[in-house]
Order: C-alpha cells, then structure tokens, then sequence
C-alpha cells in the first residue's frame, strides 16, 4: 500500500498503537489487548512509530561517532610516529 500520496489535515494529531491479536479457534481475532500507544499533541506534528517522548534532545547520529573515533584513531596514530621520529633523532627530542 502506498501512502505517499495521502493528504492529511495539518489541523490533526498523530499517534501510534501497538496490539496484541489473540486468534480465536475459528481463525478469526478472539480478543485484541491495547500495550501501549503515543499521540503528539501539536497539531500537524509528526510522530514515529515506537516514539513515546519528546525528541529535542537529538541523539548522537552513528555517522558522526564513527568520525569521532576515525579522528581519534588518527591522532594516536600520528602521535605515535611524531614520537618515534623525535627518538630517532640524534640529539634527542627538543621541547
């Protein structure tokens, strides 16, 4: 199904829903429990799906922690050649 094409009022409010489907022995739902649902109470606001608290607080992005650890990795390993080419000097390191 697609919903791309879907046009929603910007004067509602989104939410989610998750339930639990208990078959009856005929096959057909017997009995459907409620676990746990969201809304966002700003009118027009999205929401995701599993989302149930305010999102402000951007959460670090994968992305940008591995170039925090690439960057990381690259000072150490600089360091470390910096600290053998000052050892392989005659006179030693000079401060």
């Amino acid at each position: 199904m697609d919903l791309t094409n879907l046009r929603y009022p910007q004067n509602a409010n989104f939410g989610w829903a998750r339930l639990e489907w208990q078959n009856a022995a005929n096959g057909y739902p017997g009995s459907v429990t409620l676990i746990d649902y969201a809304y966002n109470d700003v009118l027009g606001a999205p929401i995701n799906a599993g989302q149930v608290s305010d999102t402000s607080t951007p959460e670090p992005d994968s992305k940008a922690m591995g170039l925090l650890v690439a960057g990381a990795a690259g000072v150490l390993a600089w360091r470390r050649r910096r600290k053998q080419s000052l050892e392989q000097q005659p006179d030693g390191p000079s401060v």
